[in-house]
């Protein structure tokens, strides 16, 4: 196949040059090719924002530094809302231009605008140039806003959002892909004020059930993929939107729920936690706060109870089991303790989306 074009082409995750492939993005950074078919690799250091901080080799040399403004203002360099004198470039020849969000910089024509997917960003105004295709559905905020003006708190991957909701003539609420970060139901609350949902990047559903076991596998009990395991259903809505949709096989139940706590039904907020949970089974994926306890209880720690007398669960995660599937309990040191000791399980094989913030719904079915 031979390309025919002027400058840059774009194919998935391979960018070209005239008619010569260049890089290839990958989720740490990016692969350049170089002439001979040779190879470089190059790393992107991000923020909570998915904001590329720090390019730099595979050898640790820096060859890109970039810190930002989520808007413009006149001391700062336009294009890329750059703070002067906090960033650095070497002579690299093809500079990385993925930098806010994670987005690519589009500098032709003096345009410096963001690609975002389904709208293009103007950081000189803090604005996008398309109007949310549901703008009617959010008539007290301007059909151009990014982010409800709150870009230190949320991200846009690429200009829509997760809503739940229950649509008109519906039996359940469920979960609805739309444009922009807030929808308006059109309901009014008891002041008489519109009730204006605000959408999130990705969403994690546990659907399981007070039943869950565990299951035998190689003779050994506690395995999530073992003989006679009743498991919870993983629906995984990902900030690429309704074609980034996947379920697995989860557990959330605890390792034994009469020792340790579970995660009462709800939804919870979730984000990206930076150092998140050590050791082998480590995970960044973390539910925000103090997370409501199952029947108002949390063997593992009795004491740990609201003003209330609620229990509560501090430190949960969403992390996968041991390499086999083992999520059972465990002795070390005389003491008994478990792969899940409150957390949310999943198999070895899923992988989350990088440092997107998300929405976790627990819900257990009557058996």
């Amino acid at each position: 196949m031979k390309l025919n074009f002027l400058s840059i082409f774009y194919y998935e995750v391979y960018t070209y040059w005239y008619n010569d492939l260049k890089y290839i993005l990958t989720d740490e950074g990016r692969v350049m090719v170089n002439e001979g078919n040779t190879y470089d690799y190059q790393y992107f250091l991000k923020d909570h924002l998915g904001n590329t901080r720090v390019t730099f080799t595979e050898t640790g040399e820096i060859i890109q530094e970039d810190a930002y403004y989520p808007e413009v203002y006149p001391d700062f360099n336009i294009g890329r809302m750059q703070m002067n004198g906090l960033c650095h470039e070497t002579g690299t020849d093809f500079l990385n231009k993925n930098l806010y969000n994670g987005k690519e910089l589009q500098d032709d024509f003096g345009l410096d605008w963001y690609d975002y997917g389904a709208r293009f960003y103007d950081p000189a105004l803090g604005r996008w140039h398309v109007i949310d295709n549901l703008s009617e559905n959010s008539i007290s905020i301007t059909p151009y806003h990014y982010c409800i003006n709150n870009p230190i708190a949320f991200i846009d991957p690429n200009g829509n959002d997760w809503f739940y909701y229950k649509e008109q003539g519906a039996d359940e609420p469920k979960w609805h892909w739309q444009d922009g970060c807030s929808y308006n139901t059109g309901v009014k609350n008891n002041n008489g004020d519109d009730i204006i949902l605000t959408g999130v990047q990705a969403v994690v559903v546990f659907e399981g059930s007070t039943n869950e076991s565990l299951g035998e596998k190689n003779g050994k009990e506690g395995n999530i993929n073992g003989e006679g395991a009743n498991t919870a259903n993983v629906t995984v809505y990902g900030p690429k939107g309704e074609n980034d949709i996947k379920t697995y096989t989860g557990y959330t139940m605890s390792s034994d729920p009469d020792l340790f706590g579970k995660v009462k039904d709800g939804i919870y907020e979730g984000f990206y936690k930076d150092p998140g949970k050590k050791g082998k089974l480590k995970s960044n994926f973390a539910l925000y706060g103090s997370i409501a306890a199952m029947g108002n209880e949390n063997p593992a720690y009795p004491d740990q109870v609201d003003n209330n007398g609620n229990a509560y669960l501090i430190g949960v995660y969403i992390h996968r089991t041991n390499n086999n599937g083992f999520a059972g309990t465990y002795i070390k040191d005389g003491t008994t303790h478990g792969i899940s000791e409150g957390c949310l399980l999943i198999p070895t094989n899923v992988k989350f989306h990088n440092r997107y913030s998300a929405s976790y719904k627990t819900r257990h079915l009557p058996v």
